[in-house]
């Protein structure tokens, strides 16, 4: 299985879909599309001109806490690290070059375009792999029900010196890595462990700023408007910096931070006396970007995390490992990014996300981890764009959609109004409206989730 995530469809109706289960096989995320397809799906040639001239309904239910994900990336510096240039395997020492090249001539590794993982390259455009540097494709998932977050290295890009990669989905090239061995703390140990316990000193990549492959359609951060997991994984890797720098873990100490930040950091960590976390502060210059407070390695206390300017970019407290009460976020311009509220580190009651601008972009109620009551979501000009209820997480009742579109796809829809199915009027005033009625049958076990939610559309666009 090569794509991170599978569609299946709940169930159908005729004009439109009503749910989308996406399941990613390698880190059990489940991200539920609680909206139907666009009545314009379809019936225009360019699906793409659509899109960029209308307000997307798509708007993933991403506050279902089991399954938050972040996905981050982060560059090797090979020279920086000869565990990577001394890898033992039965012939004798090699380097992770060596491998992953002996991979790609076996037919045992397959090279991609880049970290999509949807074009792969011909046989006969391989040549050997010569490289600088390795990017890394991470994703980062928490699971509510052991409260912890796990790293999962989906892709990985060997980076020549003039900024080229070649990119190899990282499950397929684990099987040629499990035959080699690299040094460790603790004695040798495989090259596949060696990745998937971070034991490197990686240096954070900001994708924006041209840090992936060019050309990569995804790599970029998975904003998923919850800043608060932000702060689940940047205490993973402080962990793990901690490790991979071989801190010694008692009383105060000062080191850098790599993999936090895409500028490297000086920090200080304080230990207690059986060398468990107590605080770490994270500083640019004098000033504090992070500080993170714990009770004998768990987080607990005030956390705080600082933009470049100086302001908050999150905070909110933790009790005993688990997120507790308010939490605040906010966008690199100082608006707010999310209000939410935690109980016993899950999401409940009335959650608020907003866009950059400052304008809400939804609310809804959580109740018990899933959500529950009213559910609305706005466009950046605080326009509605879908309204209705959420009964277990899913969609129930009556939902009203609006979808807003420019006049370039006025225009479009004006031209070949005899390929589509609604009357001019409709689309006029630059919105298409339009009711749904989801119905469900709890006790479908051939359905995900065993619930399947069947729609039927509410008259017609008006």
């Amino acid at each position: 299985m090569r794509f991170l995530m599978l569609p299946v469809v709940l169930a159908l109706a005729p004009g439109l879909a009503a749910q989308l289960v996406l399941d990613g096989p390698f880190i059990n995320e489940r991200f539920i599309l609680n909206v139907p397809a666009s009545p314009l799906e379809g019936l225009l040639p360019d699906e793409g001109f659509v899109r960029a001239h209308s307000t997307a309904l798509r708007d993933y239910t991403l506050d279902e806490p089991r399954y938050w994900t972040m996905r981050t990336f982060h560059r090797i510096f090979l020279d920086g690290n000869p565990a990577l240039t001394a890898v033992h395997g039965a012939s004798g020492p090699v380097t992770l070059l060596d491998v992953i090249n002996t991979g790609i001539r076996a037919g045992q590794v397959t090279l991609f375009r880049d970290l999509t993982f949807l074009e792969p390259l011909e046989q006969q455009a391989y040549l050997p792999l010569m490289g600088a540097s390795l990017l890394l494709k991470t994703d980062f998932a928490y699971n509510d029900s052991t409260h912890r977050v796990e790293a999962h290295l989906i892709g990985l890009a060997v980076e020549a010196a003039d900024g080229t990669a070649r990119c190899m989905y990282f499950p397929e090239l684990r099987h040629v890595l499990r035959t080699y061995t690299v040094a460790a703390d603790a004695g040798t140990i495989g090259l596949d462990a060696w990745f998937d316990r971070w034991m490197f000193i990686a240096h954070a990549v900001d994708p924006v700023a041209g840090g992936a492959p060019e050309g990569c359609t995804n790599c970029t951060m998975v904003h998923e408007a919850q800043a608060e997991l932000d702060a689940l994984v940047r205490i993973f890797l402080i962990e793990h910096e901690l490790a991979a720098r071989a801190v010694p873990r008692r009383g105060r100490r000062s080191f850098r931070v790599t993999s936090h930040d895409m500028h490297q950091r000086s920090a200080t960590a304080e230990f207690n006396a059986d060398g468990t976390l107590q605080r770490a502060v994270v500083r640019k210059g004098k000033r504090d970007m992070l500080i993170i407070n714990c009770d004998h390695g768990v987080p607990h206390g005030a956390f705080r995390e600082f933009r470049a300017d100086g302001g908050l970019k999150q905070q909110g407290q933790f009790e005993h490992g688990l997120r507790e009460g308010p939490w605040t976020a906010w966008w690199e311009n100082g608006n707010i990014r999310s209000r939410r509220q935690y109980a016993a580190g899950r999401l409940e009651a009335t959650q608020r996300v907003y866009h950059p601008n400052g304008q809400l972009r939804t609310e809804y109620g959580m109740q018990d981890g899933e959500q529950s009551g009213a559910y609305s979501a706005f466009d950046v000009d605080g326009g509605l764009i879908m309204q209705g209820r959420m009964v277990g997480g899913l969609v129930d009742g009556d939902w009203n959609y609006r979808i807003r579109i420019d006049r370039e796809l006025q225009r479009l829809l004006d031209e070949r109004r005899a390929q589509v199915d609604m009357l001019p009027e409709v689309w006029s005033d630059g919105v298409i409206a339009f009711d749904m009625r989801y119905t469900r049958d709890p006790d479908a076990p051939t359905c995900p989730l065993h619930t399947c939610i069947r729609s039927e559309r509410i008259g017609g666009p008006r």
